[in-house]
């Protein structure tokens, strides 16, 4: 049973700072996920059901490869996850409900329901936190209603996850993936000597632990920055991956939007943290740093 401490729990009170703010942020996507205990129930013919509820305004479907259970545990050391397993059986999917324009997508499989907002090729920017908060609680208890009036089962949430992807384009600060000090605070790319000279390519995994108000872990912010190449004209890119993951912080939806507050509170300081100021003013940083 959690705690009231936890049902109740706020951002460390150690941000005192106002939370930055970005008028030109490089974000392309962003996802607001909870994984729950499988539900045996939902398959195939139930998830094309479940599509009726949203296809006015979901149109386009997709099926994809399930995404793995992940689970943030303080009690043994954390393991990498798994990306792949040994499928024996009926395979499980994972359905995607798309809009017209794909820029909004909601997913769902038997044991998780996500909402997504991506960016599409030079469009719509990014529509902030709040508005896809607001659409994923709408599509969520939408998701409820129909489990209740279908009889397949409850939601019972065991993970909540925030993440944002941000696509770093070059310019006249950095032209190779070499040269990611140029962009981030936890790559220096120094080294003792000359002998090895820049890199040819630099890509870096980093994870924190989420605290509470008295200092008990109740997730993990995962940070991945990797190099890419555009397909369109062979430019460099960076792709950076913020991911805050952990248990809801309560009963219900409530429970997961009060996570999904503290998860993007952090990834939104931890982004501000491992990039430049100099790139701060780039994206129209408007708080005061």
């Amino acid at each position: 049973m959690m705690t009231a401490m936890r049902r109740n729990a706020k951002p460390p009170t150690k941000q005192v700072s106002p939370r930055p703010d970005f008028k030109a942020p490089p974000v392309v996507e962003v996802s607001l996920a909870v994984q729950f205990d499988a539900l045996p129930k939902l398959g195939v013919a139930e998830t094309g059901a479940l599509w009726s509820r949203y296809r006015q305004e979901y149109p386009e479907t997709e099926d994809q490869p399930p995404i793995l259970p992940a689970n943030e545990s303080f009690d043994l050391p954390q393991q990498r996850e798994v990306k792949f397993k040994v499928v024996q059986g009926v395979p499980e999917i994972r359905c995607w409900f798309k809009n017209s324009t794909g820029t909004e997508l909601i997913q769902v499989q038997r044991d998780r329901f996500v909402f997504n907002w991506r960016q599409i090729g030079s469009g719509e920017s990014y529509p902030r936190y709040e508005q896809v908060r607001g659409k994923f609680e709408i599509h969520y208890r939408t998701f409820e209603r129909f489990l209740k009036s279908r009889r397949i089962g409850r939601v019972v949430p065991n993970q909540c996850t925030v993440s944002y992807v941000n696509n770093i384009m070059p310019n006249n600060d950095w032209k190779r993936f070499g040269q990611l000090n140029k962009i981030f605070t936890v790559w220096s790319g120094h080294n003792s000597d000359r002998f090895l000279g820049e890199p040819e390519e630099v890509e870096f995994r980093v994870r924190y632990r989420i605290l509470d108000e008295s200092g008990s872990p109740i997730g993990r912010l995962h940070v991945e920055a990797e190099p890419h190449v555009r397909t369109d004209d062979g430019s460099p890119v960076i792709h950076l991956t913020l991911t805050a993951r952990g248990k809801p912080l309560g009963e219900g939806l409530n429970g997961i939007l009060a996570f999904f507050d503290i998860g993007r509170e952090h990834v939104v300081r931890g982004f501000t943290s491992i990039t430049t100021k100099k790139y701060h003013d780039k994206w129209g940083r408007t708080d005061a740093s």
